[in-house]
């Protein structure tokens, strides 16, 4: 013989659960457009990025960082130093991406290092309205941009579910004890 159980919410404690359920789906929904909205930048700064112009530098350092981030956890992050000409001036820049990540991989920032060979000259993308900006490479890791869209994407779909459907859910109402 097979029970079936029915989920449903209870009403004992005098409260709404539909009202509850819902509040909940809004704030995911507001907590997932948020993350899919700052993906959304993300995405379109980088995208801006790779449109300017292509200039020569020469590569003056590459390196591995190696620091301590808030949480006191060892962090890696590459260290490229290149330099170039405005206007007849040096200008020495450090910025690979126009977004500095970091990681606890020290193989994940070597393997960016091992990319620019000090001396050498590499293309880097530099800002037509300021060309004192300029990055090496204009593309931010895809897995972050993964995660913003994924979590946001979950999120709001979770939240819109809540809202729609918690009208649908049976309640389970219980007479008041006298």
């Amino acid at each position: 013989m097979r029970i079936k159980k029915r989920w449903s919410v209870s009403t004992q404690n005098g409260g709404d659960p539909k009202f509850v359920l819902r509040l909940v789906g809004a704030i995911f929904t507001i907590v997932g457009s948020i993350l899919f909205g700052v993906a959304w930048f993300l995405d379109s700064e980088t995208k801006k990025v790779a449109e300017w112009p292509r200039q020569e530098v020469m590569i003056e350092n590459a390196e591995v960082i190696r620091f301590r981030d808030s949480d006191n956890d060892v962090m890696y992050r590459p260290l490229i130093t290149f330099s170039y000409r405005v206007y007849g001036q040096k200008v020495l820049r450090d910025t690979v991406s126009r977004f500095q990540t970091s990681s606890n991989s020290p193989i994940w920032a070597q393997s960016i290092v091992n990319q620019y060979q000090v001396g050498s000259k590499v293309l880097a993308y530099a800002n037509p309205k300021d060309p004192t900006e300029a990055y090496l490479d204009p593309e931010i890791s895809s897995f972050f941009l993964y995660i913003f869209f994924g979590l946001g994407g979950l999120f709001a779909t979770i939240g819109v579910l809540l809202v729609v459907f918690a009208g649908k859910i049976p309640i389970k109402t219980q007479a008041p004890s006298e």
